[in-house]
């Protein structure tokens, strides 16, 4: 029998070993900042020289990493070379948002073009740059509206002043950063808080506007001791929303400027020094629709007070510049966007002149933005960036946050309730580096936030009043305030 092809010699296949890419699996943490993570690893010397890395790709996420969404994750660096001495890699990520959770992989590019595998994924939590310090509940019938701090009655020590619906509440500091107890007055009600020397006895009152038909401004005059017995009013405008005191006229006596929300003027009350002031035609200035916030300052460095007024419902913002007499020159208007809410100011550039951010809410165009508008120095305001921000703005501070030089933003918002920082990219904007949120959520909205080192520590405090009677006081944990 012949078996077709048995004579035929087998055909040798030749088994070729393909070495696999280095998986690394030795990524880990070596510390963490309020906005930075670094992290190391170390790339054996055994591996096949054909399979070592020639370049590396660095990628971090807020969400959990893995092959099917690596992609997807940020690209820290893409192109990291080592060089013939490198074992142990050192990389640092910036400019991350502070108290936030981050997981960070690597993979490289081998000698013959093959990608490795990704890494271990490891996660890590930048540290929060607020941290709660002192919590004080005052009563969930009041509702509280505004807050500012100064010392009140002479011991060196910044005390607090917190408007609400039933009157305002005086707490005067124990000498250690705390607030044992709370002073209410009577018939100041909702409305703004200023502080100032008005009667020039060297001791700081309280002014505060009255937000209803009547729109007074009250003065609550200090004994020197931080009580506020004897009070004046006089009219600041049909539903007066707002109030702030400055010298206009440089006769170092305060005045005091007050907005009226529903008439849309500007009234400005020139002080006598005595705890009395007067005001005439020429001190009242038509504004946009429903003006809301006001921020005073040096705008174009004369040594003069200008003022900027966001106006909510026109989408504006009115500058005037002052003459130096108490009266300003015709206004100009600067277009913001929906529903300006918020002002603050700053040299946001470092280029020697003063800033202005104007932050809007109640379905602001986008929702949570913010305009910035840099100054060349002559008040005549240009926009130069937009960004996007949580929550709509209510109000804002501004002030060093990380020890870079350059001014950082805090910002009160609602939908979501809450504080946020935005830290300053050196200039060219600004970075979401953490939001703080009340974790009851009976507190209610956050109307109101003041800067203050309540604990005479040299570094400032966070203070925060929320709407249904209890009042934060944040820690800068970083110490850089």
């Amino acid at each position: 029998m012949t078996f077709w092809g048995c004579s035929e010699k087998p055909t040798e296949i030749e088994i070729v070993h393909i070495p696999i890419p280095y998986e690394l699996n030795n990524l880990s943490i070596t510390s963490s900042t309020i906005s930075t993570i670094s992290v190391n690893w170390v790339v054996p010397d055994s591996i096949d020289e054909t399979m070592k890395p020639v370049s590396y790709e660095v990628r971090y996420s807020d969400t959990l990493i893995s092959e099917s969404n690596w992609d997807m994750a940020r690209i820290w660096q893409s192109e990291l070379r080592p060089t013939s001495s490198d074992s142990i890699f050192h990389v640092t990520l910036s400019n991350l948002g502070s108290n936030r959770t981050y997981y960070i992989g690597i993979r490289f590019k081998t000698n013959n073009n093959e990608l490795s595998p990704i890494s271990n994924i490891i996660a890590t939590e930048t540290q929060p740059i607020l941290q709660i310090s002192e919590r004080y509940d005052l009563g969930t019938d009041f509702r509280l509206w505004n807050v500012k701090s100064a010392d009140l009655n002479g011991d060196s020590y910044n005390d607090l002043v917190i408007s609400m619906n039933k009157g305002t509440l005086v707490g005067l500091n124990n000498g250690h950063g705390k607030f044992e107890s709370f002073t209410k007055y009577d018939n100041w009600e909702f409305g703004v808080i200023a502080l100032a020397d008005c009667d020039g006895d060297n001791d700081i009152d309280i002014i505060k506007n009255h937000s209803d038909i009547h729109g007074k401004v009250t003065i609550g005059f200090n004994n020197g001791a931080g009580a506020f017995d004897s009070t004046s009013d006089f009219g600041g405008g049909t539903y007066t929303s707002y109030v702030v005191t400055g010298d206009l006229n440089n006769d170092g006596n305060v005045d005091i400027i007050s907005l009226s929300g529903r008439s849309d003027f500007l009234i400005i009350h020139m002080g006598r020094g005595d705890g009395t002031f007067f005001y005439m035609p020429e001190y009242v200035y038509t504004l946009g629709d429903h003006p809301i916030t006001i921020v005073l300052h040096d705008f174009n460095n004369n040594n003069i007070l200008d003022i900027a007024v966001a106006n909510h419902s026109s989408n504006d913002v009115t500058i005037l510049r002052g003459k130096g007499d108490g009266t300003f020159y015709p206004m100009t208007l600067l277009k913001s966007g929906a529903y300006s809410s918020a002002l603050c100011t700053g040299d946001f550039d470092l280029n020697g002149t003063t800033d202005l951010v104007v932050g809007h809410g109640s379905g602001g165009t986008p929702a949570g933005s913010l305009f910035v508008y840099k100054n060349p120095g002559n008040a005549v305001f240009s926009q130069q960036d937009s960004f996007e921000a949580k929550g709509l703005f209510k109000y804002m501070e501004t002030m060093d946050l990380n020890g870079d030089g350059y001014t950082d933003i805090i910002y009160a918002s609602s939908n979501p309730n809450r504080i946020g920082v935005l830290l300053n990219s050196k200039g060219v904007g600004f970075n979401e580096a953490g939001y703080f949120s009340a974790t009851n959520t009976i507190y209610g909205n956050v109307p109101s936030i003041c800067l203050s080192d309540v604990d005479a520590d040299g570094n400032k405090e966070v203070i925060v009043v929320y709407e249904y009677g209890t009042v934060l006081i944040y820690k800068n944990i970083a110490n850089t305030f």
